[in-house]
């Protein structure tokens, strides 16, 4: 595998590679089986996979843990040699000036108009504005014709296909599965945060958006009063998944929302016609955890 650690190498190493089809992941680092899932996928479909270890501090709000997030460089290289087809790797690991050079104040960023009102938009104000900066900038260092994301940021995902719609990259966004512990819990490098008494509420999460998804399909199918407000019913079903069994959990946001654009689903029946996902973020002591399932549309939606 090659290490580089400025623009200028990895567009060098790029040019020499212009008949050969690039896969790319950026990631933060503190790599585990999610952030491999999807290198692995990059190495299977791809000649050559570049992945990008960078934290990125333009996503961080002052509150948040940018100083405490997980620095693992040299073992994040140790797991990326020793994966089956490391010498298609290229890691490119960015100091922050060489992401970000100009101090002025009078910076550019990428901005999607409106996403700071939804779901971890509305949470994390200003972090898409952080993440879409970034990843427009290593689009353009890298020129990917691939590039991989986890399902468990849905919004993130919605984000950056409309990146690269609107911004005209010819790139292809392939989301995967999001990788569970046994138990659930979505990876997460911010799992390390957790004590144990904590990890063991974690799973809490997915298994209250599962009781809300088996809601969704119950209340679709039994209930006769088309009127009745669905998304209503699967958010009171995740509040009371979480509370009555853990009264100390903070749920920060609940969202139902479209799967294409990220937007709130105001109302749901059985003429919605397009995959929803119910998302939710919450906080088990100082760590702040989020996960989502895509719910598919219901039959009926489809019949004439």
């Amino acid at each position: 595998m090659k290490v580089v650690r400025t623009i200028k190498d990895v567009r060098k190493i790029r040019k020499a590679l212009l008949d050969e089809n690039i896969g790319f992941v950026p990631t933060m680092g503190a790599l585990h089986e999610g952030h491999l899932s999807l290198i692995n996928k990059s190495l299977e479909e791809n000649d050559k996979t570049f992945v990008s270890i960078f934290v990125n501090k333009k996503q961080f709000a002052p509150d948040e843990d940018y100083e405490e997030y997980p620095r693992t460089e040299e073992e994040d290289i140790n797991i990326l040699n020793n994966l089956p087809s490391s010498e298609k790797l290229v890691c490119f690991l960015p100091s922050s000036n060489e992401m970000y050079p100009n101090t002025s104040k009078n910076n550019t960023f990428v901005d999607i108009e409106g996403i700071d009102e939804l779901s971890e938009g509305r949470s994390r104000k200003g972090f898409f504005r952080g993440v879409s900066t970034v990843c427009t900038k290593l689009f353009n260092i890298v020129n990917p014709d691939d590039v991989y994301f986890g399902q468990k940021d849905a919004l993130q995902c919605c984000a950056i296909k409309q990146i690269v719609r609107d911004l005209n990259f010819e790139i292809n966004v392939k989301v995967q599965p999001t990788i569970r512990e046994e138990d659930g819990l979505a990876k997460s490098s911010r799992n390390r945060y957790l004590s144990e008494k904590e990890r063991s509420k974690a799973p809490i999460l997915y298994k209250a958006l599962n009781l809300a998804k088996d809601r969704y399909h119950y209340v679709i199918n039994e209930e006769d009063d088309l009127a009745i407000n669905y998304r209503f019913y699967i958010i009171q079903e995740v509040i009371k998944s979480i509370s009555e069994v853990y009264d100390d959990i903070k749920i920060h946001y609940i969202s139902v929302a479209d799967d294409f654009t990220g937007e709130e689903v105001k109302f749901l029946n059985r003429v919605y016609d397009k995959n929803v996902i119910l998302s939710s973020a919450i906080q088990i002591g100082n760590t702040r955890l989020i996960d989502n399932i895509i719910v598919p549309p219901h039959p009926s939606a489809f019949n004439e």
